[in-house]
């Protein structure tokens, strides 16, 4: 399966999304050039934002970690999955009792 072609002009973050997606680099420089645009270019800025993400504070990161498990956990309450909730309150605990103070 390959990203779907006609899109909105290509800009990084939409090939990081499609990264995520789990699309090989080689159908994202396919689609990418097929568009119009300079899948060299544009895959090599998505790298360089990928690394420069891996740079961020680590209390940042385990903030984020904390704040997504949290509106997980609210989902998973809506919908009733209460198996996926006790995951997320699992793995909130074991975030919290990872940081360092």
């Amino acid at each position: 399966m390959k990203p779907a072609k006609k899109q909105p002009k290509d800009t990084p973050e939409s090939v990081i999304r499609q990264i995520l997606a789990g699309f090989n680099l080689a159908d994202i420089s396919e689609v990418v050039t097929d568009n119009g645009g300079d899948a060299t270019a544009l895959i090599q800025e998505a790298i360089s934002n990928l690394e420069a993400m891996a740079d961020e504070p680590a209390d940042a990161v385990t903030g984020f970690a904390m704040c997504a498990t949290r509106e997980l956990y609210r989902r998973m309450l809506e919908t009733g999955d209460y198996t996926g909730a006790l995951r997320a309150v699992k793995q909130l605990l074991e975030i919290s009792n990872g940081r360092k103070k």
